[in-house]
């Protein structure tokens, strides 16, 4: 972690600020942490599309005849009065006029907003020296879980398959839950209390035990998923490692002699239970 905080600070002094802590973002920071960000959210359906599944996972896939190509199932509406429903010609991009379009709109414009502001928010406070670098590995690893939240609530509307959407949507919930606190903590003037990071590995051990009795053990453990159903699974395996143990040795480190209360205890418990009752029994 000292490597990781040198390295950063390097880049920082590169970028133009060896300024202390409570010094302002200069105008030309501000657009620095802007473009970073705007690179960072545009790159990731790229890799994930463009390269993972095009190049590695479905190289093979059957082209598409431009010249015949028709798309049947449009409706043409946002065409307006160019095109008619029926053998209409190919199409780079085309949505249908429907709820569930406007819905994939404003779950994509909210992943949108909320990472970009993230992302300037954590650089930021790189340029002041206030980012708390333990806890911006935290919100790394967050990274994976909250695209594929997205990308699967995508996919549900899409396809109108909502078998396992509630089931989806409490764990999009409760990460966001958890990244608004690792968030926080990425602040170093954020005291790191006991109440914060119960609330960081309750979620996480929640995710471990739902997470575990549904998929991981049968299509991980006893090989029983495709090789994509491994690799995700072990991808949410381990950022809920890391945002137990990560919070845990940086609370001790700093904990002054705090101890958790029987209550706080009592309510980290309890968390784990109902969250526990809930994400296996009342959603599937």
């Amino acid at each position: 972690m000292d490597v990781l905080a040198t390295v950063m600070e390097q880049g920082r002094l590169l970028v133009g600020t060896s300024s202390p802590r409570n010094h302002q973002v200069k105008t030309y920071q501000k657009i620095f942490c802007c473009v970073t960000a705007f690179l960072v959210i545009l790159l990731l359906p790229y890799i994930h599309i463009g390269v993972i599944h095009l190049k590695f996972w479905v190289p093979n896939k059957t082209q598409v005849d431009r010249e015949h190509c028709t798309c049947s199932c449009f409706d043409t509406v946002y065409k307006g009065s160019y095109e008619k429903p029926g053998n209409v010609g190919y199409k780079h991009m085309y949505f249908n006029a429907t709820h569930q379009t406007f819905k994939i709109w404003l779950f994509t414009l909210a992943f949108v907003l909320v990472f970009f502001e993230c992302l300037k928010h954590l650089l930021s406070l790189w340029f002041q020296s206030r980012l708390r670098w333990t806890m911006l590995v935290v919100f790394i690893s967050d990274i994976f879980p909250h695209y594929y939240s997205w990308w699967s609530t995508f996919n549900y509307y899409n396809d109108d398959f909502y078998e396992q959407f509630y089931h989806q949507l409490f764990f999009s919930i409760t990460e966001l839950l958890a990244t608004v606190v690792v968030v926080c903590l990425c602040d170093s003037q954020v005291e790191i209390t006991t109440s914060k990071v119960l609330v960081v590995v309750s979620i996480s051990c929640v995710h471990l035990v739902v997470g575990g009795l549904d998929q991981f053990i049968s299509q991980v453990f006893l090989d029983q998923g495709k090789l994509f159903q491994r690799v995700r699974n072990i991808g949410f395996l381990i950022p809920d490692f890391i945002h137990i143990f990560i919070p845990l040795c940086s609370f001790y480190r700093k904990k002054d002699g705090k101890e958790c209360t029987r209550f706080q205890c009592l309510c980290f418990v309890l968390l784990i239970f109902i969250g526990v009752c809930v994400g296996r029994f009342l959603l599937k």
